[in-house]
């Protein structure tokens, strides 16, 4: 049994649209206003185009090599086992938490109408005992969808998806023609608190959580109908259809607070219904309508994104199981193609981690770091597959590649480093942990165990030492301040660039980068026979 290339370039659009049109414009409004003030508007926009900047250099590792779960096969072509594996750890630590917390971020949204369902404590919001129940059966719900087959699960997604897009053009449309407070862009000053409050609401008020929902479609790239046009064709449409969409949500709902919210600043705006901010205000206009298509966006929208989330972390556990660092049962698929043992045990980790998850504004700022520093090593094997496997065919060639990828890099470092310190020691506690469970994996292995490559692996020390110490000296998120606000992100820039260049210096040599290429075409030719990829058109 093989996966099947039957997603079509419409659908794996739809896909990485999808994925980011989740929790992210339900509740990241609302808590960008809150940090930025006005120039949340800006926030969108910035952190789209850094998006888009990095997704760039996954357009072309993903034509290149169409693989299901990407983010673990291309660090081990370009770096080895123990390199793609510290990063896949944290990115599917990440890809676990995303899923109850888009499934807590519908329940939190229906939590006024149905208060059983959560608890508030010291300001924040949880699941109740019984909303943990519901919670855990929607997880199990999607768990089941996805087990009839990619197919099916595109193709159910796509119409979720145009309800999704539908829900925020009603609400942008409808709010302009209704409510338009023009002073609030000014009334407390556009930008009331700098530059840094932009750069600090990308992480934490959920704006780059929900732009980086486009590379869900990486994690298809083996069951995808003509790869090399529609993974390019996802990634960076996704992206700019999302950009557009979310701005005119964050000018909306400045445009439509009301101005006695604003009594003490944008810091503390408070209304009633706060915690459905698009519902709360269209009740207080009397817009008892669009209260109900809010609750149906509230529930469609999360858990479409959940439900693709689940889909596309089935695959990362797929990939570390073909890298030989996760148990072989993982590499099952059942007679639609998916891995049905992957997609069980990411179920019973939904379930575990679902349990003490803090509110929302809490979990993004961690998801976050743990994406962008497990996805910093992308740009690096852009270019370091370049170098080893010159000749590998590359059906999209991303022009000033190596000067894309560096400025990748640098700007993935910089948004970890704006998560902040309490994010980032957090964060490599869990990767610590994740070191624990390699040692008694390969402890218990009984089969051959594959090579750690574990010289080309020395790079991580400093790198992740380095984006600690700074993020300790910084000013972001319990940083000491010790370093000056403006010259720190220049010490990230710099830093970056070191790093970069040295793991570079560290790849595989081309031979062996080579070898487990070959390697894999062996096991999975399915991936590489390019007739069967035309075919499949």
């Amino acid at each position: 049994m093989k996966m099947q290339r039957v997603v079509s370039k419409v659908s794996l659009l739809f896909v990485s649209i999808g994925a980011m049109l989740g929790a992210g414009w339900l509740m990241g409004p609302l808590f960008a206003a809150k940090i930025a003030g006005p120039a949340s508007v800006l926030s969108w926009v910035f952190g789209g185009l850094l998006v888009i900047v990095v997704s760039l250099t996954f357009s072309e590792l993903s034509a290149m090599l169409p693989l299901a779960g990407g983010i673990a096969r291309f660090p081990q072509f370009s770096h080895g086992s123990l390199v793609s594996y510290i990063m896949t750890w944290l990115a599917w630590i990440a890809y676990a938490l995303i899923t109850p917390t888009e499934v807590q971020t519908l329940l939190q949204y229906i939590g006024p109408y149905f208060p059983q369902l959560i608890h508030h404590n010291n300001g924040d919001v949880g699941l109740s005992g019984i909303g943990y129940v519901i919670a855990a059966l929607l997880l199990i719900v999607m768990s089941v969808i996805n087990i009839y087959g990619i197919f099916f699960v595109t193709r159910f997604n796509n119409i979720l998806v145009i309800l999704k897009l539908l829900f925020p053009i009603i609400v942008i449309i409808t709010f302009l023609s209704v409510a338009f407070h023009g002073s609030n862009f000014t009334s407390h000053g556009f930008m009331p608190y700098g530059i840094k409050s932009i750069l600090t609401s990308l992480p934490m008020a959920g704006v780059i959580f929900a732009f980086f929902g486009f590379r869900l479609s990486v994690e298809l790239g083996g069951e995808v109908k003509n790869p090399q046009v529609a993974l390019p064709l996802a990634l960076i449409g996704s992206l700019v259809i999302c950009i557009i969409l979310y701005a005119l949500l964050q000018y909306v709902f400045i445009a439509i607070i009301p101005t006695s919210a604003l009594a003490h600043g944008w810091n503390h705006l408070s209304f009633a219904g706060e915690s459905g901010p698009f519902v709360g205000i269209a009740a207080g206009l009397g817009l008892g309508w669009l209260v109900v298509i809010m609750y149906m966006a509230a529930t469609v929208s999360p858990f479409g994104s959940a439900l693709m989330v689940v889909t596309t972390t089935a695959r990362v556990n797929y990939a570390m199981s073909a890298n030989g660092y996760a148990p072989q049962s993982m590499l099952k698929l059942n007679k639609k193609g998916v891995p049905y043992v992957a997609i069980i045990v990411n179920v019973i980790a939904g379930l575990i981690l679902l349990a003490p998850l803090p509110g929302w504004q809490q979990l993004v700022g961690f998801v976050i770091a743990a994406l962008v520093i497990s996805h910093a090593i992308v740009p690096i094997a852009l270019v370091a597959l370049r170098k080893q496997v010159p000749d590998l065919h590359r059906p999209f060639r991303l022009p000033a590649g190596t000067f894309i990828a560096l400025s990748a890099f640098i700007i993935l470092n910089e948004i970890g480093y704006w998560t902040g310190w309490q994010t980032i020691w957090k964060m490599y506690a869990i990767g610590s942990l994740g070191l624990v469970v390699l040692v008694l994996y390969r402890l218990t292995q009984k089969a051959p165990k594959p090579p750690l490559h574990a010289k080309h692996a020395w790079w991580l020390i400093p790198y992740f030492a380095g984006m600690a110490l700074l993020s300790y000296m910084g000013n972001f998120g319990g940083g000491t301040g010790y370093i000056p606000f403006g010259m720190d992100m220049v010490y990230v820039g710099i830093f970056s660039i070191v790093i970069f260049y040295i793991a570079l210096a560290q790849r595989l040599p081309a031979e062996e980068t080579q070898e487990l290429i070959e390697r894999e075409r062996h096991l999975f030719p399915e991936s590489y026979n390019k007739k069967n990829i035309e075919d499949s058109v």
